[in-house]
């Protein structure tokens, strides 16, 4: 695992091996210069890897002379390239795309989550930055080189990106499109007026689920509409906070379940684990249950496997006249407990990509945290759950 640093080290870390994009000035000192002995190559942690003339490109290799207009990519420091801008007359490529007012500005990294809408997408197809005033200073990717342009790069998930503009605009575009907000530059805004409001509400319901005084179900439907006529929470808060990507899924997995039992395929499957465990101890049972379970949330977000392992979990309980609660509980541990891969949550591709993590990462250590959890969890559920 990465050691920790100081905060300057910290900040200065954040920003390297960024793909950047740069535009020659009139006025440039790298004027005349050969693409692959230049002042800016001298620079430490600071690479040409490619320059961009007339849509002909050229590699860093080259003895070509540089010239005004020239398109330079490389991969280098941020905070390295951004102290020698003006004074080797260089340009970001963003800033001729977006008007920047100079006032307010400030950098931030995000990291494109498996939920956003720009996976698979170019951006230079992403009008609401320009739009936003937002500009797209570098990109960076784990685990391989990008040597495309910036505008040509096609985004996906993990991929990090340096944005400049408007902190609440970043912060807005952010939350639209599902992007993970990594360095201390941004900030949590609460409404401290409603604060009190909203806490106190959420004991309510706790408290009344407690006394059985209504179901879950109600207390927070109850609580919801609350909110709202109290104008704590906006109704487009409310429907922001749906995840319809999940709501679509679980829909579609739910007649996949139905279609499941009814043509016996989750019947042939508990009578495969059954007759693989005839005879065994209940504990065999839990620990099949939550190892298959585990296995497909490495693979598989945690609602399919919970939709497709519950009902299995249910017959085979019933086969063997036990309690379902102990291997339902398998299979909600099991499915909740995705350390081995970085997509089975999106907390897993911020520290990824922050950290810059490999899956092998994951492996080393997810792997030995699954194995953890799985022994703990075949010897505590019966405890508090007897079959």
């Amino acid at each position: 695992l990465s050691k920790k640093k100081t905060q300057s080290e910290e900040d200065a870390y954040s920003l390297e091996d960024y793909l950047l994009e740069l535009r020659v000035l009139e006025n440039s000192k790298l004027i005349d210069q050969k693409l692959n002995i230049n002042k800016l190559n001298d620079i430490e942690n600071v690479r040409i890897i490619q320059m961009i003339r007339n849509d002909q490109l050229h590699w860093a290799t080259e003895e070509t002379l540089i010239q005004s207009g020239d398109k330079l990519i490389l991969r280098a420091d941020v905070n390295k390239v951004m102290d020698v801008l003006s004074s080797l007359g260089l340009e970001n490529w963003a800033s001729e795309k977006v008007e920047l007012e100079h006032h307010d500005l400030k950098l931030m990294e995000v990291v494109v989550s498996n939920k956003s809408s720009l996976i698979n997408r170019k951006i230079s197809q992403v009008n609401i930055l320009r739009k936003n005033q937002i500009a797209v200073l570098g990109i960076k990717r784990h685990g391989s080189v990008l040597r495309s342009r910036i505008s040509e790069v096609q985004l996906k998930d993990g991929d990090t990106l340096l944005l400049q503009g408007n902190k609440q605009s970043i912060s807005d575009f952010s939350r639209q499109r599902e992007l993970l907000i990594l360095n201390e530059h941004s900030e949590i805004y609460y409404n401290k007026d409603k604060m009190l409001t909203a806490t106190l509400t959420m004991f309510a319901v706790v408290l009344a689920v407690s006394l059985n005084l209504v179901s879950i179900l109600q207390a927070a439907f109850l609580a919801v509409m609350f909110l709202i006529l109290s104008k704590t929470i906006r109704l487009s808060q409310c429907y922001r906070a749906i995840d319809i990507k999940v709501v679509i899924l679980i829909s579609c997995l739910l007649p996949l379940s139905n279609v499941m039992q009814e043509q016996g395929l989750i019947i042939s499957f508990a009578d495969f684990i059954k007759t693989q465990t005839n005879g065994a101890s209940p504990y065999v049972l839990l620990a099949v249950i939550y190892f298959t379970s585990m296995v497909i949330s490495a693979v598989m977000s945690n609602a399919v496997c919970a939709i497709l392992m519950t009902p299995v979990a249910i017959s085979l309980a019933t086969t063997f006249g036990l309690s379902y609660y102990p291997l339902v509980l398998a299979v909600m541990f099991a499915s909740s407990s995705c350390f081995s891969t970085p997509v089975g949550y999106q907390t897993n591709l911020m520290v990824m990509s922050a950290g810059s993590y490999t899956y092998s990462d994951f492996i080393k250590v997810g792997l030995g945290l699954n194995i953890i959890f799985f022994i703990l969890s075949i010897f505590i559920i019966p405890v508090f759950y007897p079959f």
